[in-house]
């Protein structure tokens, strides 16, 4: 069991630090936030105790990976969602998506965010995205103020491959859970 003391940007951090080990995390909120958290600051002492006892109820949670179809390396994972967008230029940025080879749509405006079912309440949300069931492997595409777009956002079986193509001639950036940035 890890235990991470913050807020749900500490969660997020624990989660890819331990993600490859498959260890269940505890989430005490001592952030602003505190939605991925299970017990509140004032709460924590008298609460572990229950948890070590065992009673506790695990939840699988599904991430995402990001890779470089060039290399095939692996260089990202994700338990909330993964954006590709404008970076310090404000131009449209062009992005064309295929899922699992066949092209959907070829997206002009800020980026895009693929969101896990845990992620679903976070940017996805706030683009005004559905909100998945948390332990789903479904995900989701989302277009970020996407101009003149056809398809506003799509939800996808967790089995499904997104290409993302960067069509534009400017840079974009990438970004993890919104600290990894590329």
């Amino acid at each position: 069991l890890m235990i991470a003391v913050g807020g749900d940007g500490t969660i997020l951090k624990v989660a890819h630090l331990v993600a490859e080990y498959n260890i269940p995390i505890l989430g005490i909120n001592m952030g602003r936030v505190g939605f991925m958290s299970e017990i509140e600051e004032l709460d924590a002492i008298k609460s572990l105790k229950w948890y070590f006892e065992g009673n506790a109820r695990l939840e699988k949670r599904y991430m995402l990976e990001a890779k470089n179809i060039k290399t095939n390396k692996i260089f990202a994972i994700s338990l909330n969602d993964i954006a590709v967008a404008r970076g310090n230029l404000i131009r449209v940025t062009e992005l064309a998506t295929h899922i699992d080879g066949v092209h959907l749509a070829t997206y002009r405006g800020d980026g895009i965010i693929v969101s896990t079912a845990t992620g679903s309440t976070g940017y996805n949300l706030a683009l005004g995205g559905p909100v998945l069931d948390p332990l789903s492997r479904d995900f989701i595409l989302k277009p970020i103020a996407s101009h003149m777009s056809q398809f506003g956002g799509v939800v996808l079986s967790g089995d499904s491959r997104i290409n993302i193509e960067i069509i534009s001639d400017h840079s974009v950036n990438f970004s993890s859970d919104g600290f990894i940035d590329k």
